[in-house]
């Protein structure tokens, strides 16, 4: 306290206190681990989603419509001297009633029906309301696919079929076991973190949620909206935003000092490779240099934050 003219004036200071650290039993903690094999209904599943890749739009002219097909439609209300409205649609997405009128059409022809059209029709004018009108089929296009066989490995830079659904295979088991690694990792500091009492002062997590909050600010403002506008998109208010943040802030924490105590207690080092190994990830996932991101962690006194992430 420090009198001023015999006024009371009162400074307030928060002191940075050194971190609480009982770490609970960290050896033998309970995981569930899923079963990473690969079926054949998901390597088929990625196959075909390399054949729509490679699938070419064509037009349609020899048969009716089916479904997944694309049509330019245009409606006409019956006794309207205008030339109607076109759309685009998919045939079998649109609505109930509309599917059923399509169904088989063919190009240039015309049919007269009674269409109820939705309450979220795009239409305002027709939305919700029972119109007599003409339909005709401007244009039909379906995507055709390419065939399953060694032309189209050999086009993915395989050898041939089996070829191709090997390497899917080992890429769908890569991803099981890259998320497998996530599921691990986040039961363990879980279940640890249950265990243990770590107390941190506030001061080690505010700077976490300042920078956060500068980040979200800065990439709303490119967008022309505010934090306001953020949260709420969220479904959030402002304020319940900068809780959740500030609770991830500290489990944040409080998980980077356990792993640093397990670090010491069984000596362990993370080697110059695993270093440079967790820079390249964090230049990748901030897209820049990974020198520049090592001149930003210098400059903002975050080097350690390398370190912890490795």
């Amino acid at each position: 306290i420090k009198v001023i003219e015999d006024d009371q004036c009162e400074f307030v200071a928060k002191v940075p206190l050194k971190p609480v650290i009982e770490l609970g039993e960290y050896k033998g903690l309970p995981i569930q681990k899923p079963d990473l094999a690969v079926t054949p209904e998901e390597v088929e599943y990625q196959l075909q989603e390399l054949r729509n890749k490679k699938g070419m739009r064509q037009a349609v002219t020899d048969r009716g419509i089916q479904e997944g097909d694309v049509a330019v439609v245009n409606i006409k209300l019956e006794g309207s001297d205008n030339e109607g409205r076109n759309f685009m649609l998919i045939a079998g997405q649109t609505f109930p009633g509309m599917d059923e009128i399509l169904s088989g059409m063919r190009v240039e022809e015309m049919k007269a029906a009674k269409v109820s059209f939705p309450e979220n029709f795009q239409e305002k004018d027709w939305a919700g309301q029972e119109l007599e009108v003409q339909v005709r089929i401007n244009s039909l296009s379906t995507v055709s696919l390419p065939d399953l066989d060694d032309d189209f490995a050999q086009s993915l830079k395989t050898d041939n079929v089996e070829d191709l659904k090997a390497k899917v295979e080992a890429g769908i088991y890569a991803a099981k076991s890259r998320m497998l690694d996530e599921m691990v990792h986040e039961q363990l500091m879980e279940a640890l973190l249950s265990r243990s009492t770590i107390h941190v002062s506030d001061n080690m997590w505010e700077p976490i949620v300042a920078q956060r909050l500068r980040d979200i600010a800065e990439e709303q403002h490119r967008e022309g909206k505010n934090l306001q506008q953020y949260a709420e998109e969220n479904g959030m208010t402002l304020e319940s935003m900068v809780e959740s943040l500030k609770h991830q802030a500290k489990i944040h924490i409080q998980r980077a000092l356990m792993i640093r105590e397990i670090f010491t207690r069984e000596k362990m080092q993370v080697t110059n490779q695993e270093l440079n190994d967790e820079l390249r990830r964090m230049a990748a996932e901030f897209g820049v240099h990974p020198m520049e991101l090592v001149d930003v962690l210098q400059k903002n006194g975050q080097m350690e934050e390398l370190s912890f992430r490795a």
